[in-house]
């Protein structure tokens, strides 16, 4: 990734990329990414799984790996963990940037 988050507070933070084989228990259980799209302002979000309905899966249920908002909003998620990493490696998917 190396692109940087500049928070608010004007100290920056380092945002590695994420390796494309990394597991659910590789990946960070919290970050800071821009909150929204055009906005300065920063959010923390937060590891978690998530049940969904899946019509494909045998049990009809499956989860899908997310980054929430602490109000538990989701920021980020997908069905699969290679489809998360892809998310938060690509600025222009998952704002890395503030401002």
């Amino acid at each position: 990734m190396g692109d940087e988050l500049q928070p608010a507070d004007g100290t920056t933070i380092e945002q590695p990329a994420i390796p494309a084989d990394a597991t659910w228990d590789d990946l960070p259980d919290e970050l800071e990414r821009r909150c929204c799209p055009g906005e300065i302002r920063n959010t923390t979000v937060y590891k978690a799984l998530v049940p969904m309905l899946d019509k494909n899966s045998p049990t009809g249920a499956s989860v899908a790996y997310t980054y929430k908002r602490g109000n538990d909003d989701t920021y980020r998620g997908s069905s699969t963990i290679a489809g998360l990493i892809d998310a938060m490696n690509d600025p222009e998917d998952w704002p890395v940037v503030g401002g």
